[in-house]
Formats: C-alpha cells, structure tokens, sequence
C-alpha cells in the first residue's frame, strides 16, 4: 500500500491538501436524507460542525431537467429500509420529495460559509454547474450516472475547481477516460470516489481493493462513497489509505425513506470521527521507533529481563549457566549478554535473586 501511496498525486480543496500522508478528509453528505426541509438540512449541517466532519456536500437536483418527459411516467427506482422492506417509486416524484430547491440550497451554502465548513454539491446538469460557482462551492462532484457526460465533466474542469467523480457501475476504461477528459478541460488531480453499487450495498459488492487498485491505476487520490449501514466498511477505506470518506447524514436510520438506512446518525457524529481519527494514529508509523525503539527507556528497561543470580553467588567464583536465571527489570545486564558472563569470576559476592552487573564481573 506504501508503495501505491507514493505515487498518488495530491489535490487542493478549500486550503486543504487531500492526498497521501494527509489525514481522510470526511464528507458529510446532506443529499436526500434531510427529509425536504431546509431546516433538517440545517440541523444537520450544525452536526457536522460540532463533529468535526471536514466539509458538507449536497445533491442539486431540478428533477424536471434530470428525467426526460418522455420516460417520467414509467421510470421507477428502488431501495431497501432498515425492516427489509423494498421499496420502490417513481423516479421522479421521488427526485421531487427529496431535493431542496436551489433557492434553499444557496440558503445552506450561506449558513456553512458562516461557519467556516467548506461546502459543494453535485451537479447533474450543466446551468447547475453555473449555480455552484455562484455560490462559492469549494468543489463540484460529479455521480457515476454522468461518468460518461463530458460535456458536463469537461464544464465543471473548466471552473478551476476540484472536481470529484464516482464510479459506480462504471468501468476502469471508462473510469480512465473520464480522467482524461477532466485533465484535458483543466482540472489536473480530480478525485476518484469507489461508491459501491446498492441502495445499501450488499458485502460483496463493496470490493474496498477497488481503492488501492484505483490509486494504482490512476496516481489520484481515491475515497469511498459509503452505501453500508453501519462503519465497518467505513473503517476498511480508512485502513486501505482512501483519501476521502463520504457518508450520508440522518436524524433517524430508521426512517422508511431512500438512504437512510446506510446514513450516520447526527447523533453519533462525534463518535464517527473519533474512531476514524483514532484509526489514523493508530495506523502511522515512527521511523525513530522503527529503528532506535521506543524513547521512553525508563518503561523500555522496566519491561525486560535481566541476568539475576539462581543461588547466592561467592566472591571470586566462577559463575556456569546453572548459577543464574533471568528477571525484571532490565536494570542489569540484558539476557543476550549471558554468554559473556558464564565462565567469568565475580568481583564481588552477589545473593541469590540479584541482578548480576559489569562491576560484578572479573
């Protein structure tokens, strides 16, 4: 993974470097679970805040431009709720009840501005990009639905600003071929997103070595979409160096409404980025331990053994292997000197549980 991790490039995001070496940065998505109301969304985004969740992304969605007339009729889609139940609606009604309208999108754009909580959306069309820039998003993300859209890829390049992609269904030509035309429109290090299909995902199509694989293919930084109930796969990403974790946010998993179920619950936010900033420390490695051991040698010799008489000793005896043994702490001579002690006299007489020293030793 070290070896993939130093030919990643790196992006630049709201002042933030986001690559290898750089801690997860953490998307709180607000997409369809803050239940149609500006004030859920709000709530959620002070969540985010207090937790300590890196940035806020919402989806902007005009369902009329989204889904064409002719097929809005027969279009349907499906998701699982926590019950087991499936779900199913039509595309775009359902596209109506759950999206904010741009108006109240520019509105949460605002709040999150005010506190400092970098802010981007998705675009699925190509006026949205426009409304993006205009209200000052720090990046533009682009679904897997529209990986093949380059005339919207090439747009969202064309604004300078970092653009990620999920890769969904897609495959690795496309997922390459999406790149190149990014670069190709200006937008050098674009950010991969591995987002596992389902609605939430089975555990086998999660495939989190699409991660590393992707960094590898790629040289870019790769996060994870997460559609998982629960962390756990949340945890694999971070533990397979993602550089980006995206997740739903919810006041209420148990809602029998899209995404919910695989969303983080606001009120266990902070517990959410505890662990994953706990995983991170617990995953790096001191090159000074590495290769000179721990500096706190205090603990380091309270913890090992040292030689220790088996039988009170005589001055001037000869000491064989049966006259000694071994015992914390290190405080006297290390185990691995043992063959330099045997077959020595002692200066000195030594009882029988003492450590043995050099001034012991003729």
């Amino acid at each position: 993974m070290n070896n993939v991790l130093a030919d990643v490039d790196s992006a630049t995001i709201a002042n933030r470097v986001v690559g290898p070496g750089q801690p997860v940065w953490l998307v709180g998505e607000l997409g369809v679970t803050h239940e149609g109301a500006l004030s859920v969304a709000a709530e959620m985004l002070d969540a985010a805040v207090a937790a300590g969740i890196d940035a806020i992304k919402v989806e902007c969605i005009n369902p009329d431009a989204l889904v064409s007339r002719q097929y809005r009729s027969e279009l349907n889609y499906s998701f699982k709720t926590l019950t087991g139940r499936t779900i199913t609606e039509n595309y775009h009604e359902l596209l109506k009840k759950v999206s904010l309208s741009y108006g109240e999108i520019a509105d949460l754009a605002a709040m999150a501005k005010a506190r400092h909580l970098p802010f981007f959306g998705t675009a699925f069309d190509l006026e949205t990009v426009d409304f993006l820039v205009s209200i000052d998003a720090c990046a533009i993300k682009i679904s897997s639905g529209e990986i093949t859209h380059f005339p919207l890829l090439t747009k969202a390049a064309k604004t300078g600003l970092p653009v990620f992609f999920d890769t969904g269904r897609a495959s690795l030509p496309e997922i390459l071929s999406a790149i190149e035309a990014l670069r190709e429109a200006g937008c050098a290090t674009p950010i991969v997103m591995h987002n596992p299909s389902g609605y939430p995902a089975s555990h086998h199509d999660v495939q989190l070595n699409s991660i590393p694989l992707y960094q590898q293919a790629t040289g870019l930084p790769v996060g994870l979409s997460c559609h998982s109930r629960g962390n756990m796969m949340v945890h694999g990403a971070v533990a397979l160096g993602a550089n980006v974790i995206e997740k739903p946010l919810t006041r209420d998993n148990t809602r029998e409404e899209d995404e919910h179920i695989f969303s983080v619950n606001i009120h266990e936010l902070g517990r959410y980025v505890e662990e994953i900033r706990a995983l991170e420390q617990a995953f790096a490695v001191s090159r000074t331990k590495l290769y000179a051991g721990d500096l706190d040698t205090v603990r380091r010799r309270t913890f090992r053994q040292s030689i220790v008489a088996r039988s009170d000793l005589a001055k001037g005896q000869k000491v064989t292997a049966e006259d000694l043994t071994f015992a914390r702490p290190g405080y006297g001579m290390a185990p691995s000197l043992l063959d330099f002690v045997v077959g020595r006299s002692l200066k000195r007489a030594v009882p029988a549980g003492h450590h043995i020293t050099i001034e012991d030793i003729e």
